[in-house]
């Protein structure tokens, strides 16, 4: 009876990601309003976006021109209300997206113990487990940096520092197409790497129920 309990909660536990990632997807489009983030309010927050910022500046291979910063400073309202949508998407959709890697490795590795008291060799198992688990933490880690970049860029006035607002733009941009990148990475490992591995598992623990069946 436990070993068919078991193979039931790995039935469902695929598609379950698939439900969680769908209802995931389906808040993004009622965005909440953005709000500011703790880090950047109050004086100590500022000083902190402001030491952010040099640091990017300084990391930065070129800086700009007069007329690039007066090409900045006058779209300066068009990119803050890009960026204001950016912010309320990643306040309402990212967060609930890296709850559920978290929630999903968290319970594939719960199945680990239960496959081995099934007689199962975990081996495969709890290292692939392991690397879906990194991805996960790479994942959230610059889904992190993302919504920091984007918190600098909506208290920061353009006009005072384009440069300074530029360079954390141009960030903001590579730590979207990263945080793509690596979510996608994940859901590839996932499918093709651990999916086939955990399908094997599951049919060994239906062959053991079969034999326990046809001994009985």
């Amino acid at each position: 009876m436990k070993v068919m309990k078991l193979i039931m909660c790995m039935v469902l536990a695929i598609p379950l990601l698939a439900g969680d990632v769908a209802f995931a997807q389906e808040s993004a489009t009622t965005p909440q309003p953005a709000t500011s983030s703790p880090s950047n309010s109050g004086e100590n927050g500022s000083q902190a976006r402001e030491k952010r910022v040099e640091e990017r500046k300084e990391k930065s291979q070129r800086s700009l021109t007069q007329l690039e910063q007066n090409i900045v400073k006058s779209k300066c309202q068009t990119i803050h209300a890009s960026v204001k949508t950016t912010q309320s998407r990643l306040s309402s959709f990212e967060p609930k997206r890296t709850q559920v890697y978290g929630r999903f490795v968290e319970r594939l590795q719960g199945f680990s113990a239960k496959l081995k008291a099934a007689g199962i060799d975990v081996t495969t198992y709890d290292r692939q487990v392991m690397v879906l688990k990194t991805k996960a933490h790479a994942f959230n880690a610059e889904i992190a940096a993302l919504q920091q970049a984007v918190d600098d860029l909506s208290t920061m006035d353009c006009t005072v520092d384009p440069e300074g607002f530029a360079v954390t733009l141009l960030e903001a941009k590579a730590l979207r197409s990263s945080v793509i990148n690596k979510g996608k990475d994940f859901r590839t490992y996932l499918r093709d790497t651990f999916k086939p591995v955990f399908t094997n598992i599951r049919t060994e623990l239906q062959l053991q129920t079969n034999n326990t069946k046809e001994e009985g």
